[in-house]
């Protein structure tokens, strides 16, 4: 079924876009394994100082092995999910999260009064909400949590409090985090 070219067509108007590489390109974007399929079953075209050749075997297997990676970036973005298992349940996420601790490594990392701080783990983590933070395996909706943590980083120990709260309308909500350290 792989489709035998014979020649390269002489002027580029007469080249359906559909064989042109930079429709293979959009399709790798969109839709990876159409292109995986397009590229091995069809021939496409580039125009290069004003010649046009075809696409060779080595650009080929770069568009495929581009596509393979675009495949696997397509499936974790739509199987990713969420990456709180509190925030698919519409809960702010506990202060021992993954989400919390990376959100509040970026606000410190991207700060004026963090800036040359490597927070590089955190050693204790407190919830100071109080009691409505959460009851045991049942979780109670709560508008924002206190936290504490004991970061290691670059520059020593550090104590960091933070609260993490709902940014945005009902809809659309954001998780936000403020912090402070010392």
């Amino acid at each position: 079924m792989t489709e035998i070219s014979t020649s390269v067509p002489e002027d580029w108007s007469s080249v359906p876009f559909q064989r042109k590489a930079w429709f293979c390109v959009a399709v790798a974007i969109l839709c990876p394994p159409v292109a995986l399929w397009l590229l091995k079953t069809k021939t496409f075209y580039f125009r290069q100082k004003g010649k046009i050749e075809e696409l060779s075997r080595t650009r080929k297997i770069v568009m495929a092995v581009s596509a393979v990676v675009m495949t696997f970036a397509w499936i974790n973005v739509l199987l990713g999910g969420v990456s709180d298992p509190n925030l698919a349940k519409g809960l702010l996420p506990e202060c021992d999260s993954k989400l919390a601790l990376s959100t509040l490594k970026d606000v410190v990392s991207g700060s004026p009064a963090g800036k040359g701080i490597q927070i590089d783990d955190f050693q204790t983590i407190t919830d100071r909400s109080g009691p409505t933070a959460s009851l045991g395996d049942l979780s109670v909706p709560v508008d924002s949590r206190s936290c504490t943590a004991i970061g290691l980083t670059n520059v020593g120990k550090k104590t960091f409090w933070y609260e993490i709260t709902w940014a945005g309308r009902q809809s659309d909500r954001k998780v936000y985090v403020e912090a402070k350290w010392q």
